[in-house]
């Protein structure tokens, strides 16, 4: 631990802090640029004691909220609350329309066309084949003309996408953080607050979608679920 050491610390970013700290906040860096942090001991003149270097591990806390959040109130006394919050897990975006230029990431495969169009309400029926190859008045992959949602599998047609033929992208993110667990709390006012207006009623892992309130607790005006992982909220 840091507190181990009873002289100053300097960054290579050239802050210091007092040895009795037992953690710091980095300065904010681009992603990826450092992979180490170096911490050093320092006499009063400035001599180094050893450098003690440790990994820079980028954490992230999951994005997409929950949804439909609703609550069943249980406890029939007008000052009490009782009952199950219930909530629906995260639904990330998974495709958009482009109505120009191209797709960074082309909705490949006849089956998810169709989705795509779904989740999208977009076209009718599902994705048929163009059966093009290479034309360069229609867009490669997925994309809808009219109502007519199509798919050109051979990947090579080389037009553009636009209002006449919309292209149906794929803008799922392979790296976006996973959901493990969520937190209820509950509170007096909308956004939590670190005054006691607020309170952590239970986590539960991201298998579970509602929490119970027993008979009898006072009544809080709202409930919030945070969504989770291992690296926070």
């Amino acid at each position: 631990p840091l507190a181990s050491l009873s002289l100053p610390f300097t960054l290579v970013f050239g802050d210091d802090f007092d040895p009795a700290a037992v953690s710091f906040e980095l300065p904010i860096v681009q992603p990826g640029i450092f992979r180490y942090l170096h911490v050093s001991a320092e006499t009063s003149s400035g001599s180094s004691l050893g450098l003690r270097v440790g990994a820079i591990t980028d954490k992230a806390a999951p994005e997409v909220p929950v949804r439909d959040v609703t609550f069943s109130d249980q406890d029939f006394e007008m000052t009490k609350l009782g009952g199950v919050i219930r909530w629906k897990v995260p639904a990330p975006e998974e495709f958009e329309v482009r109505k120009s230029g191209s797709c960074l990431q082309p909705v490949a495969d006849l089956a998810r066309c169709t989705a795509a169009a779904a989740a999208l309400g977009i076209g009718y029926g599902g994705a048929v084949d163009d059966g093009q190859d290479g034309v360069p008045h229609d867009p490669p992959f997925c994309y809808v003309e009219g109502a007519a949602i199509k798919f050109n599998s051979a990947g090579n047609n080389t037009g553009p996408c636009s209002l006449g033929q919309q292209c149906l992208c794929d803008i799922t993110d392979p790296d976006a953080p996973p959901t493990t667990r969520y937190a209820v709390w509950l509170s007096d006012t909308e956004e939590l607050q670190e005054d006691g207006n607020s309170t952590l009623h239970l986590e539960v892992p991201s298998d579970v979608t509602e929490a119970v309130l027993e008979l009898g607790t006072r009544p809080w005006r709202w409930g919030v679920v945070l969504v989770g992982n291992g690296d926070g909220f």
